[in-house]
């Protein structure tokens, strides 16, 4: 009896050891800490790494923190910077408020610019659309939204799939195939929407600010007027009636708000044409989810449905 009571307590001594130790022990450190800038660029990255071991993606701007045409740092972006062996950014001038930050200046930072490859052609903002606003961004003349095309989007997935085989080489293969998978159903969105929009009678659409150029002429769509030239700084009583006017000689199918904006301009122009109102969303913000930005356009496409072939008389 006394000799099983002995062992009984020396395994409790045992386990509190063990688990003592357990709960004192360090998680495993990631081999490769990745910040990625924007919702839209984070959910490539996510994909595109999802499975692979050691790699931590973590998001810099989240979706309470505003958007990165205005935003500021804060002490915590900083450090998460400091901390980061990888950062993927949009670039094309969307990330203005990284531009002085000494973490970019790192020997040790890779810096991924995702936007390089985007296919930029007819799409440089022209004098016509520069407002006092944008004059204070000198050098950033090319529009920086890519992503809202599934068409570009594939070309990005698959190129940062190639960065991260060059950096990591030991999962080169999975990092590839990762973007294959992703691939397949961006492709999926791809045929969708370029179905949809060759079949509609009426192409002519306006939008609350030029982050759909890309869709648009991917597609075919074609933007008559744009409610915003820059997101943020609200059209004058001239552009209004200018963008009323436009509306009433083009004609066109509808009015495109975007979400976490104000719609008031849209609904005004809506009520002196007759021109339906719907929201697109360009994601550059929303759900922390890898899945985002396919739920974001799938919905898109689904509104683009309603608006290009319900309101066919237009």
């Amino acid at each position: 009896m006394q000799a099983l009571l002995s062992i009984t307590l020396i395994l409790c001594f045992l386990y509190i050891l063990f688990a003592g130790c357990t709960r004192t022990q360090k998680p495993a450190q990631a081999r490769l800490t990745v910040v990625a800038t924007v919702l839209p660029i984070w959910t490539i990255t996510e994909q595109v790494t999802r499975g692979i071991p050691g790699v931590d993606v973590k998001l810099l701007i989240l979706p309470n923190q505003g958007s990165p045409h205005d935003i500021s740092m804060t002490v915590a972006q900083g450090a998460m910077l400091e901390k980061a062996d990888v950062l993927v950014m949009n670039g094309l001038g969307l990330e203005r408020f990284l531009e002085n930050n000494p973490a970019l200046k790192s020997q040790s930072l890779q810096i991924i610019r995702v936007a390089s490859v985007v296919d930029t052609s007819g799409l440089s903002i022209g004098t016509e659309f520069q407002t006092a606003h944008e004059s204070d961004h000198e050098g950033f003349t090319v529009n920086p939204h890519g992503w809202v095309s599934p068409r570009q989007e594939i070309v990005m997935t698959r190129w940062l799939a190639d960065q991260f085989a060059l950096l990591d080489p030991t999962f080169a293969e999975q990092y590839r195939l990762n973007a294959e998978r992703y691939v397949i159903r961006l492709d999926s969105l791809n045929f969708r929407f370029q179905g949809l929009i060759q079949q509609a009678p009426n192409k002519r659409i306006v939008t609350f600010h030029r982050a759909f150029d890309y869709l648009a002429r991917d597609y075919g769509l074609e933007v008559v007027a744009v409610i915003e030239n820059d997101p943020g700084l609200a059209p004058s009583a001239r552009h209004l009636a200018e963008l009323i006017q436009t509306i009433r000689e083009s004609r066109p199918v509808a009015i495109f708000t975007e979400p976490y904006y104000p719609d008031n301009v849209a609904q005004t122009a809506s009520a002196e044409t007759g021109v339906p109102v719907f929201v697109l969303d360009p994601l550059e913000t929303g759900p922390v989810d890898p899945e985002a930005y396919l739920q974001a356009m799938w919905s898109n496409l689904q509104t683009l449905g309603m608006a290009l072939l319900v309101n066919r008389g237009r």
